[in-house]
């Protein structure tokens, strides 16, 4: 269940529009560069794209599905020759810091005045990195 849960959240990224960012090369050339963003929210690989849903990486039995460096689910380290070379370093490093945050919290979401849970949108957020 923690691998399906690392993988979802793994699947949200910065909000692009479309398939491809324009870039402008100085010979005046349209390229086009694939968004990471939009594969991740293809609703034909992922049905609700934009649900948190970690059993989405379960079999029919209820089991885990099992991933090769090639099919993966997710590209969020890149894909094909340019995949980063500390991919399996990364990931782990991933998950020890989502282990230990979990072991080392009690992680709920606040109460309103009227007792009920507040959950925060996950669509309402600034793309980028703060401090």
């Amino acid at each position: 269940m923690d691998d399906m849960c690392i993988k979802s959240c793994h699947a949200f990224t910065g909000p692009f529009a479309g398939l491809c960012q324009k870039i402008h090369n100085r010979m005046n050339t349209v390229l086009s560069k694939p968004s990471i963003g939009y594969v991740h929210r293809n609703a034909k690989e992922y049905p609700n794209p934009e649900e948190f849903k970690p059993e989405r990486f379960l079999r029919n039995d209820d089991s885990l599905l099992t991933f090769d460096s090639l099919t993966e689910g997710h590209y969020t380290f890149g894909f094909g020759r340019r995949k980063c070379p500390a991919y399996n370093l990364a990931s782990k490093s991933v998950w020890i810091a989502i282990v230990r945050l979990l072991w080392a919290f009690d992680i709920r979401p606040c109460l309103g005045s009227d007792g009920k849970p507040i959950y925060p949108d996950p669509n309402d957020c600034t793309s980028g990195m703060s401090s």
